[in-house]
């Protein structure tokens, strides 16, 4: 029976993360309407589960490979501004930030310095703000 499996995946795409994170998001969509009885949420997660078991038995291997490939780039500008963020919060107590009137980059100032002229490193625009 395993031989029999192995060799029925042969040549096919197989699980990823996107099939990981739609399988997921299905249950989420199909569990709760046992309680709401939404038959909305059950069609869409069953259209989920229909679309992962696609993905995972597609012979279409370098399609695959590119809906891959959007979605880790989805996922890391997603996690990379999730981080700036957690920067940003965690460096608050020592810095504020300013966005250049030009060119509306964010800068970073050292607080309580008084006012201070701020030069943007990037369009070498000057302006004067108080921290």
């Amino acid at each position: 029976m395993k031989q029999k499996f192995i060799e029925f995946m042969r040549g096919r795409y197989g699980t990823d993360e996107l099939n990981q994170l739609m399988s997921i998001v299905s249950l989420v969509f199909i569990i709760p309407t046992f309680i709401t009885k939404q038959s909305l949420f059950v069609v869409l997660g069953y259209m989920l589960i229909g679309y992962t078991l696609f993905r995972m038995l597609s012979k279409d291997i370098p399609a695959r490979a590119r809906e891959r490939a959007a979605f880790l780039q989805l996922k890391n500008k997603i996690l990379r501004k999730n981080n700036a963020t957690k920067q940003k919060i965690e460096q608050r107590k020592d810095y504020k930030f300013y966005r250049c009137p030009n060119c509306k980059k964010e800068l970073r100032v050292p607080k309580k310095k008084g006012k201070v002229r701020i030069t943007c490193p990037h369009c070498k625009t000057n302006f004067e703000k108080k921290t």
